[in-house]
């Protein structure tokens, strides 16, 4: 078994409420919501500079390629892609151990958790396909082909959409989670090899698309 070493470097996922359309002012230069301020940060003591390694730990499998992760901070769970190994690891950051694998998603690139459908949604570029697993059982329930590329992931917590990145396609791939199916396609007209959803400018409910090398596009998940 090979070691791996794996470094978690403090993730926070931070629900919003949502605000009215009326008072954003989000748009191609700023997607900055008008009125909002940086929150004020209270702390007991001043965080230590740098990071340091708190252990190392065995991962399955052969040493070969890793490509994204996501957590779900409400189990502690962090979702890893063992991408040449055609899996998705479980690992649950509270106890330190791998707790689960998923296995025939070839090719594994992106992953993203959506806790309040209890999905995992996993880019198998492989099968030209996204896989939907039940975070209760691990097990896929649902696959979305006709994908090229499948890549980045993100969820639209607003609209209550998943957005997949199709880099060979140059588009973005909408799925309903309620569904499980494919909503639509969009195009973006260039290489798309991730996504984002900015939480917040929330109220205009805006996903960040990286499309190729040179520019950017930005869309309304309405």
């Amino acid at each position: 078994m090979r070691f791996v070493r794996l470094l978690v470097t403090g993730l926070v996922v931070v629900a919003t409420p949502a605000q009215s359309q009326s008072s954003c002012s989000a748009s191609a230069s700023s997607l900055t919501p008008a009125g909002w301020r940086s929150p004020v940060l209270v702390t007991s003591m001043p965080p230590k500079a740098g990071l340091r390694l708190v252990r190392e730990i065995p991962l399955p499998g052969p040493a070969n390629r890793f490509d994204y992760q996501s957590v779900d901070p409400a189990s502690g769970r962090i979702y890893m892609n063992h991408m040449n190994a055609g899996r998705t690891i479980v690992f649950d950051a509270n106890n330190g151990k791998v707790v689960g694998e998923v296995a025939d998603v070839p090719r594994a690139t992106g992953v993203w958790v959506v806790p309040t459908h209890h999905q995992v949604y996993v880019s198998a570029a492989g099968n030209h396909e996204v896989a939907i697993i039940d975070d209760r059982t691990l097990k896929i329930t649902s696959r979305v082909g006709g994908i090229r590329f499948p890549d980045g992931i993100a969820y639209a917590s607003g609209a209550d959409k998943v957005f997949v990145s199709d880099e060979s396609g140059g588009a973005d791939v909408v799925i309903d989670p309620t569904t499980a199916r494919k909503r639509s396609t969009i195009n973006l007209g260039g290489e798309a090899g991730n996504t984002h959803y900015d939480s917040v400018s929330h109220c205009s409910r805006r996903a960040l698309r990286s499309s190729g090398f040179r520019r950017a596009a930005w869309l309304y998940p309405r």
